[in-house]
C-alpha cells in the first residue's frame, strides 16, 4: 500500500495526526468558549489524516475544516472594547506520494463592542490575513514556490463561524496579494505554535510549554526544513548572481 508515498510525506502526515490527538487532549487549557472548537478541529484534523494514510493512490488533499478559532489577546494595536480572534486553517496536498501543495492562513478579526472610528459595533472586521504558501508544481519566475503573503482572497470557510459573511468587512484592503515574500516552507504546527505564543491567553498560551508539544512542532519542522535549507545550502555555495527571491522561483525548495 505504502509503495506510492515517500517516507517524508508519511511521516508528515502521521505528524498531523498526533497534532490533532494533542490538541483534542489540551483543550480544556482553552477558554470555555472555546473548548469545543479546538475539540473539534483536533478530531476532524485526527480523522483526514488517518484517511490520507489509507490512500494507495499517493494522493490526498487534507483540509482544516471546521478552522481552528479561539479568542486571542493582541496587548496593542486595536481598540479594548471588543473581541479579537484567531482563525487558522488551510490545506495539505499529496500527489503521487509527495507533498506538493500547501496553504495555511492565520487570519485576524475584530468585533467592537462600540464604535470606534470607522469601525461600528457588532460588525467583524478583517484586520490581517497572512498566507504561508507552498507550491512545488508551481514554478514560476515571479511565484516563489515557498512563501509568505498578506492579503489576499479569504476563503468563505475561514470565516464561515462568523455566522452572516455579509457582516464581515475587511479593513486589509484584501485584493492586493503581493509581494509574496520567499520563506522557509511553515507547516500547521508551525503557523499553531507561533500563534499560540504570539496571540494565545496565559492559560492557552502554557501548551507551548509542555515537552510534548514543542517536540511534536520540532519533528514537524525538521521534515520541511531539513530539505529546504539542505538545497539553500548548496545555493549559497555555489552562488553566481541569483538573488534569493530567483532561487525560491526557480525550483521546488522542499521535497519530503
Amino acid at each position: 500500500m505504502r509503495k506510492k508515498w515517500s517516507q517524508g510525506s508519511l511521516d508528515y502526515i502521521q505528524s498531523l495526526v498526533e497534532l490533532g490527538r494533542t490538541l483534542g487532549r489540551h483543550a480544556a487549557l482553552a477558554k470555555s468558549s472555546d473548548y469545543q472548537k479546538f475539540k473539534a478541529f483536533g478530531g476532524e484534523l485526527q480523522r483526514g489524516a488517518r484517511t490520507a494514510l489509507q490512500d494507495k493512490s499517493g494522493n490526498a488533499t487534507l483540509s482544516t475544516e471546521p478552522n481552528l478559532v479561539f479568542e486571542a489577546q493582541l496587548g496593542k494595536g486595536l481598540p479594548e472594547e471588543g473581541r479579537t480572534e484567531i482563525v487558522i486553517g488551510g490545506k495539505s496536498r499529496f500527489s503521487d506520494g509527495v507533498l506538493s501543495e500547501q496553504a495555511i492562513n492565520l487570519i485576524i478579526l475584530f468585533t467592537p463592542y462600540a464604535d470606534v472610528g470607522n469601525l461600528k459595533a457588532g460588525r467583524t472586521y478583517v484586520v490581517r490575513k497572512i498566507h504561508f504558501d507552498f507550491d512545488r508544481e508551481n514554478v514560476r519566475t515571479s511565484r516563489p514556490t515557498s512563501h509568505m503573503q498578506v492579503g489576499g482572497k479569504i476563503a468563505e470557510a475561514m470565516i464561515a463561524h462568523v455566522g452572516d459573511s455579509e457582516s464581515v468587512e475587511h479593513e486589509t484592503f484584501d485584493q492586493i496579494d503581493i509581494p509574496r515574500i520567499p520563506s522557509p516552507p511553515f507547516g500547521l504546527a508551525s503557523v499553531l505554535d507561533m500563534a499560540l505564543r504570539e496571540f494565545a491567553p496565559p492559560s492557552l498560551q502554557a501548551l507551548t510549554g509542555e515537552v510534548v508539544w514543542n517536540d511534536l512542532v520540532s519533528r514537524t519542522e525538521t521534515l520541511l526544513l531539513s530539505n529546504y535549507h539542505g538545497r539553500l545550502h548548496e545555493e549559497l555555495r555555489g552562488r553566481g548572481n541569483r538573488t534569493n527571491y530567483a532561487f525560491h522561483c526557480s525550483e521546488s525548495v522542499c521535497d519530503m
